[in-house]
């Protein structure tokens, strides 16, 4: 996966004239630098995938990241990218946990943030109290958050089916409106300091750009290997002849049976997701900062 979309597992914003890299990057360093980091403090990276975000943090700002998350070959593969990185000894490091019950010691991070992860949790309320937990007091929180913009409406049918698509391919429990994640924000204990949609920021090249099939967009086909895969992948099988390339396939048995049904349902969703961007039903970039209160 890290050699198609990189080793940082999320969306962004790109303005034109910038890479897709710059583009992540940006991404990543306007976090650190809403949470106010200060060389040498201990920062929870919340679902941290395969590190990137982790190891880039910690170098821009001078900390040290504890990345977390569930899947044990997420570790494995962050643990291996960073022995190269160059990082100091402990200054990015991964562990494999349970991000609504860290076991972690309580008040032991100076910072804490999740970039398009927390979605994946069952509770909110779960997953913002074990970081709440573990903050010290007068900590922040970061979280970019996967949300239902207020365009979202749960009593259209075409609405509940363009999400009903994306969750399936994605995983994900439902995702909740904004003012949803900001009260759970707000239940667990957090001083809500901000709360905005960046996917909303003028100037820059809607965030689902990867998938819609548009070339030009991406700053050239080769600029990254998920650009092209998933822009020429959109474009050729959402095609009559592309459909049809796939029903040939199968008949002489180039393909497996029920391949062109998979791959359909591949577009259907690659679809879904282009409309709920088009249409700003859902935002991938909520971005929420919270603090624990001193006392």
């Amino acid at each position: 996966m890290d050699k198609i979309w990189g080793t940082s597992f999320h969306v962004c914003r790109q303005v034109p004239g910038e890479s897709f890299r710059a583009a992540m990057t940006r991404h990543e360093h306007y976090l650190a630098l809403r949470l106010g980091l200060k060389p040498g403090q201990r920062v929870l990276d919340v679902g941290c995938g395969i590190g990137g975000p982790a190891r880039e943090i910690a170098r821009f700002a001078e900390v040290e990241v504890c990345g977390i998350d569930s899947c044990l070959a997420h570790i494995q593969r962050a643990q291996a990218l960073t022995e190269p990185s160059n990082l100091s000894p402990g200054q990015a490091r991964f562990l494999v946990r349970n991000f609504t019950a860290t076991n972690l010691p309580q008040g032991s991070f100076d910072r804490a943030y999740a970039i398009e992860a927390t979605c994946y949790a069952p509770d909110l309320t779960a997953v913002y109290g074990e970081a709440f937990r573990v903050l010290k007091p007068g900590g922040v929180f970061a979280v970019y958050e996967v949300a239902l913009t207020e365009r979202y409406d749960d009593q259209c049918a075409e609405h509940r089916e363009i999400l009903h698509r994306m969750e399936s391919v994605a995983g994900n429990p439902h995702l909740k409106p904004t003012v949803e994640v900001m009260a759970a924000m707000k239940a667990v204990g957090f001083e809500l300091l901000s709360a905005e949609d960046l996917a909303d920021a003028p100037g820059s090249f809607p965030w689902y750009r990867l998938i819609d099939g548009s070339f030009k967009r991406m700053g050239g086909f080769g600029e990254t290997l998920a650009g092209g895969c998933l822009a020429a992948f959109y474009k050729t099988f959402s095609s009559r002849w592309g459909r049809d390339l796939l029903k040939y396939g199968e008949m002489v048995g180039i393909l497996a049976n029920g391949r062109q049904g998979h791959v359909e349902e591949m577009i259907q969703v690659m679809q879904a997701y282009c409309i709920a961007g088009e249409e700003k039903l859902v935002t991938p970039m909520f971005l929420m900062v919270g603090r624990k209160p001193e006392v």
